[in-house]
């Protein structure tokens, strides 16, 4: 069994975790860093790409810069978006591949606004 080490705290119960927030929330936020690269955008469309097919019913916002051509193949990418799809604050946030909050800034405070 896995164990993560600076928490001692399963996989298991990570997942539980993560299911558990993904479940009490109704609007959902994904965003990753500024000038999204393929691991990036990678990231963040394979968490959307759970969300929506596992959680037909959560409204799931996708923030990423427009990514190049390149990546449009992508399933999902048509719905990368730079403009918030809700009023009020987003029930939970997930930032994918960041270092640091300085994304949120730029893309208006999303994240700090967020319940979770």
């Amino acid at each position: 069994m896995s164990t993560d080490k600076r928490e001692n705290v399963t996989f298991a119960e990570r997942k539980e975790k993560f299911e558990r927030q993904v479940q009490t929330a109704q609007t959902i936020a994904i965003s990753g860093h500024m000038n999204p690269d393929g691991d990036c955008i990678g990231s963040c469309l394979g968490l959307y790409t759970y969300i929506v097919e596992q959680y037909p019913e959560k409204e799931v916002t996708l923030f990423l810069e427009p990514v190049q051509d390149k990546f449009s193949f992508l399933k999902y990418a048509d719905q990368i978006t730079q403009e918030k799809k809700i009023d009020g604050p987003y029930d939970l946030f997930f930032s994918l591949d960041c270092s640091d909050s300085r994304n949120d800034k730029e893309r208006g405070g999303i994240c700090r606004n967020c319940k979770k």
